[in-house]
């Protein structure tokens, strides 16, 4: 699905390219049976989330072309944001 989205917005206009990039992504997801048991960083596919704009968006998911944010809350329906910008180091 990240995949499909990355494509579709690149059909509509060029995507841009940081050579320092900031990945925020936002989880929501809905309280149920288990939820609060399973929200936990690494169950939440971080890693192919940020693989899947590596080498579009940003060369290399090192620490010199990366960093990113995990967030989660509760919501009624479940979804991903995913924003990618130039990181700006202070």
């Amino acid at each position: 699905m990240i995949h499909a989205a990355i494509q579709e917005a690149a059909v509509q206009e060029g995507l841009p390219r940081f050579d320092r990039a900031f990945v925020q992504i936002e989880v929501t997801t809905p309280r149920g049976s288990n939820n609060h048991q399973l929200w936990d960083t690494c169950n939440r596919a971080v890693n192919l989330v940020i693989n899947n704009p590596k080498g579009i968006f940003f060369w290399d998911d090192d620490l010199e072309h990366m960093a990113f944010s995990v967030v989660g809350a509760w919501g009624e329906t479940g979804r991903t944001v995913v924003r990618i910008s130039r990181f700006l180091q202070t």
